[in-house]
């Protein structure tokens, strides 16, 4: 993931490949009207249920009445929608994604069904007002929680994230990012210790969360009782599931130190850093013990504490159908995409067939988690290896079944658990009076199989319903761009 992201500093160029007006162009925004979707199934994301046969009345940006039909009065003035064999569920959230530009990629999401996302590196100014924006009805666009920043402990490599030269200095970044509109803290897995416990103590003091990476200095368990909301793609914790953890840290920790005195790499994929992420990430996967791990998700479970594992990013994809899909979906982008997301595969067969052997564990480390009721969240980190922007989130909600959950399971976490998470069950996560109208009807039933969240007829944003043909113009405007000469 790190490494990937050095390529990204192309990234910055996109707002001048794409001007600011193409998402107006792309949806065309007009004031929502009265919807009223028929004769539609209702997918309960909270008891993870149908409920066939429903009419659900949309006044505005809000849903006002769910009732079996027959039993409703449809409005004279709204726009029916039929909704027979077709499935209604909330729309979708990507908890953890990159997004730096709205007119190149807020079309990707929504087209996609994703109506939210938790953005894990960015920069808070251009986020803060499109986030408005989309609050105010003046664009169709994403909902968003902001980070602003990472906060890291070595010399920023690309222009999203800040280093964290001593503890006030970390202090401040907090207060800052508040101010500035950010939702969260997110920390880095290269900060010093001292530098992390200030920031964790600054979030407390602010009342601000803070998730992210876990530290090669600190226990994932210490994170966790720490406060930390939520840890993403499994970071810290196949180190403390290790009978090898003194002594793995413990290289891990020389190993960022000489770096730090050798500096930086222009390319940050020296023998050295891909040392220290073999030990932090890989390697203890050889040494996985069954009962640290259950004291450590007992502590996860007590605390709280979120994971967002980003299997997708995870998976090295010898799966011949899925490179075709990525292939084909990255014809919405530009080409320099390709080799972020679809890399050259370089790994020899015993290096494929290594890889493949680790992916296993961490399924296996996952399906233990979820049999402890740790709470997961869905995330894209897209654009990264496997990940295409806004098509990502339904290759990892398809990862997350092969990890062990029920279909049903997978969708709550991008729906329900993502309202929890963030603190906002009164307003979105469930298809229910009072909540946000930003919903998606699908073609076939989700709870069936979790691929047929694929399978969109229309989304409704904010209100705005957005048919098939829409969406498909929304995505063929991308591809126009992406390929202009």
């Amino acid at each position: 993931m790190v490494q990937i992201l050095i390529k990204a500093v192309f990234l910055s160029v996109l707002s001048f490949v794409f001007p600011l007006d193409f998402l107006a162009q792309t949806l065309n925004n007009q004031p929502p009207k009265s919807l009223a979707i028929v004769n539609v199934t209702v997918i309960d994301t909270k008891g993870g249920k149908s409920k066939p046969g429903m009419t659900v009345l949309i006044a505005g940006n809000r849903i006002s009445v769910i009732e079996k039909s027959g039993a409703v009065k449809v409005p004279e003035d709204a726009q029916v929608i039929d909704g027979t064999n077709k499935f209604l569920i909330p729309g979708l959230w990507d908890m953890h994604t990159h997004i730096w530009d709205k007119d190149s990629l807020f079309p990707a999401y929504i087209a996609n069904g994703i109506t939210g996302v938790r953005d894990m590196g960015t920069v808070l100014e251009p986020w803060v007002k499109w986030r408005k924006q989309v609050e105010d009805g003046e664009i169709i666009g994403l909902r968003a929680a902001i980070s602003g920043k990472i906060v890291d402990g070595y010399k920023p490599f690309f222009y999203f994230f800040v280093q964290a030269t001593d503890e006030e200095k970390g202090r401040e970044f907090v207060r800052t990012f508040k101010s500035q509109g950010a939702d969260f803290i997110k920390v880095y897995d290269r900060l010093p210790r001292n530098l992390y416990l200030a920031i964790a103590d600054e979030a407390k003091r602010q009342n601000m969360p803070f998730a992210g990476h876990v530290p090669v200095e600190v226990k994932a368990s210490e994170a966790s009782n720490l406060g930390q909301k939520s840890i993403e793609h499994l970071t810290g914790i196949s180190m403390e599931c290790s009978t090898e953890e003194t002594r793995l840290q413990a290289e891990a920790v020389k190993t960022l130190n000489d770096l730090r005195k050798e500096g930086l790499k222009p390319e940050e994929l020296s023998t050295g850093f891909r040392r220290f992420y073999e030990l932090v990430r890989y390697e203890p996967l050889a040494t996985y013990n069954q009962k640290k791990a259950k004291q450590l998700f007992t502590a996860f479970r007590r605390n709280n504490t979120w994971q967002v594992p980003t299997l997708v990013v995870r998976d090295y994809m010898e799966d011949e159908a899925q490179r075709n899909r990525i292939t084909q979906n990255l014809k919405f982008f530009p080409t320099f995409f390709k080799n972020m997301v679809l890399p050259e595969n370089k790994l020899t067969a015993e290096e494929v067939e290594k890889a493949k052997k680790r992916f296993q564990k961490e399924l296996e480390i996952i399906r233990a988690m979820r049999r402890a009721k740790v709470k997961f969240l869905a995330g894209s980190d897209a654009p990264n290896p496997y990940s295409v922007p806004g098509f990502g989130l339904h290759d990892e909600l398809m990862l997350l079944v092969e990890a062990g959950f029920s279909p049903a399971e997978a969708l709550q976490t991008a729906t329900i658990n993502a309202a929890e998470y963030l603190g906002k069950t009164n307003l979105f996560g469930t298809v229910e009076p009072g909540k946000r109208a930003d919903l998606v009807l699908l073609e076939a039933n989700p709870l069936s199989n979790i691929n047929n969240t694929r399978k969109i007829a229309a989304v409704i944003a904010n209100g705005n319903f957005l048919n098939q043909t829409k969406l498909r113009e929304m995505l063929a405007l991308l591809e126009a761009k992406a390929n202009k000469k």
